[in-house]
């Protein structure tokens, strides 16, 4: 309806999204939000979406008009299923309200969020979805792949910030592999040198690639 209300009654808004999407300087973020026009209710929801705030989040919204409001719950997607992470009282009225709820840290991933609003007499209505993608940091990085060209072996460094489990795999440009050493989760952060043993590559152009939890590198390699 043209009148922006955004409620439907015991169903989510699915359809009819309108996404739009958002980057910060640092590039840890990125914010798909929807917002779906549905049937009106005795509140009246102009917006609901979620922007970046430090490592966390801020879910704001704002209402045009509210009868009989109790307040909204905010929930957040867990699995399958939507958990409570906070409530807030509703203000009644015909004038505009604004609300915020900042959420402090998010861990890497997609995090979905939806407003539950309950009336006094005890009847709810759900709002539209909400979500945010956090890209974390880089949990490594590569700092020196040497020699290359090569003959037979390269030596690699890489500057690992988190311990998780890496592969290591040398392709050729048909995607045919080569070779693959799987390094385990490390004890001690920092640089670890490996070296690479490819002497019995033929010559000719490959590619490096190191895989992480959240993160995958590539650099080219040639045999000489």
């Amino acid at each position: 309806p043209s009148d922006g209300s955004f409620w439907v009654t015991n169903q989510a808004a699915i359809s009819n999204g309108s996404p739009s999407s958002g980057s910060g300087e640092d590039g840890r973020w990125q914010a798909f939000i929807n917002q779906i026009s549905t049937v009106a209710l005795p509140v009246e929801l102009l917006n609901f979406s979620v922007r970046p705030m430090d490592r966390g989040a801020q879910l704001y919204w704002s209402t045009a008009s509210e009868v009989d409001n109790y307040g909204f719950y905010i929930e957040q997607k867990q699995g399958e299923r939507f958990e409570v992470i906070g409530f807030i009282e509703g203000n009644n009225g015909e004038q505009i309200q604004n609300y915020e709820w900042n959420i402090n840290y998010l861990p890497s991933g997609v995090h979905v969020f939806r407003l539950r609003q309950v009336d006094y007499d005890g009847k709810e209505s759900f709002s539209d979805l909400a979500s945010i993608s956090i890209r974390g940091e880089d949990a490594f990085e590569v700092t020196q792949v040497s020699p290359n060209p090569f003959m037979e072996n390269i030596k690699l460094e890489i500057n690992i910030s988190q311990s998780q489990r890496l592969l290591i795999q040398v392709h050729d440009y048909k995607g045919l592999l080569h070779y693959e050493q799987e390094l385990p989760a490390q004890s001690e952060l920092g640089i670890h040198s490996i070296n690479i043993p490819l002497s019995q590559l033929r010559e000719g152009s490959y590619i490096l690639s190191i895989v992480g939890k959240q993160k995958v590198h590539h650099s080219p390699l040639i045999k000489a």
